[in-house]
């Protein structure tokens, strides 16, 4: 069976933080803090060159009102089985009709 991959389109999701960071006014100094992080890593995270741990990565979203969700990529394996999964469930509600 293949495996479900979830992946987010991460330097969208990037520049998408990175602008709602600047929008707001916000400098890498205070999200540096807030994640407990240097200023040095912000700038590399913005930059591609280092990764968010998911956590701080969700934690960020979340602070900058951005909907990781929307960055959201599903493998083939997932849509099959939500594909199936949805042919169940109108099955299930034609036999219950």
């Amino acid at each position: 069976m293949a495996k479900a991959k979830f992946q987010y389109d991460y330097e969208r999701l990037i520049k998408a933080l990175r602008a709602a960071r600047e929008a707001r006014k916000i400098n890498q100094a205070s999200i540096a803090e807030l994640l407990n992080l240097t200023v040095a890593s912000v700038s590399r995270i913005e930059n591609d060159k280092q990764r968010l741990k998911p956590d701080d990565l969700m934690f960020l979203c979340w602070f900058l009102d951005i909907d990781p969700r929307k960055f959201l990529r599903v493998g083939e394996s997932v849509k099959k089985t939500a594909q199936m999964f949805d042919l169940r469930l109108l099955q299930t509600q034609e036999g219950v009709a």
